[in-house]
């Protein structure tokens, strides 16, 4: 791990764990303004593939809200959360006790055990903060993919903005589509229609009409 990632964790923790402490249960402390507009982030990961069934990994998990969307939409997936804020694992396991949840760093090879694979690993707004130079925006998402047996998918926020707020990150969805076509997976598709701001990309291993549900 390179000396900025630890410190762009540290930053990203406190951050996240001073929402907390103002807002409690709610969207705020995870970043978001809205929980309509949360929602539909959720919806647009959860169309990377068949769910049911599978198990799942949601990477920067928060308060768990994924898990919930999961059970009201009908999805039934082996669901493990997992988010590096232990005030925040600790709120998603009072407000979801049944789920599965663990403290920990993505980018830990040990992490969350040696060799565990997840047929989907999803992550919603961890890539909204600086996490470093460009190059671990990178290793995150090769991560995501080292880690899924069948597709991953994750958000962020474009470059093709009409302003933008000091305090968060601005991906180009042009370079990041070019980097995962060439370093992760040529099975890539990109998501830019359902909020102005946003993007999602799937990454899959399936060559054939990778996102096709099973």
């Amino acid at each position: 791990m390179s000396a900025g990632w630890e410190a762009a964790k540290q930053g990203i923790v406190a951050f996240y764990e001073e929402r907390l402490a103002r807002h409690g249960d709610d969207v705020r402390s995870v970043g978001w303004r809205r929980a309509e507009k949360q929602r539909l982030r959720f919806a647009v990961l959860a169309d990377v593939g068949g769910l049911h069934g599978a198990s799942l990994l949601d990477v920067g998990c928060g308060l768990g809200d994924l898990y919930a969307f999961l059970r009201e939409a009908g999805i039934q997936a082996d669901y493990t959360g997992c988010d590096l804020s232990s005030r925040m694992i600790e709120a998603a396991r009072a407000k979801h006790p049944e789920a599965r949840f663990l403290t920990g760093d993505v980018l830990s090879p040990d992490f969350p055990a040696p060799h565990q694979t997840f047929d989907f690993v999803l992550a919603s707004g961890i890539f909204a903060l600086p996490v470093g130079d460009e190059t671990a925006y990178r290793r995150i998402v090769a991560r995501l993919f080292a880690l899924c047996r069948r597709a991953a998918a994750f958000n962020m926020i474009s470059t093709h903005v009409d302003y933008r707020e000091a305090y968060l990150h601005y991906s180009d969805p042009g370079e990041m589509l070019t980097f995962c076509r060439r370093e992760v997976t040529p099975w890539v598709a990109l998501r830019h229609d359902y909020l102005p701001y946003e993007f999602t990309v799937y990454l899959s291993r399936m060559p054939n009409r990778p996102f096709e549900v099973a």
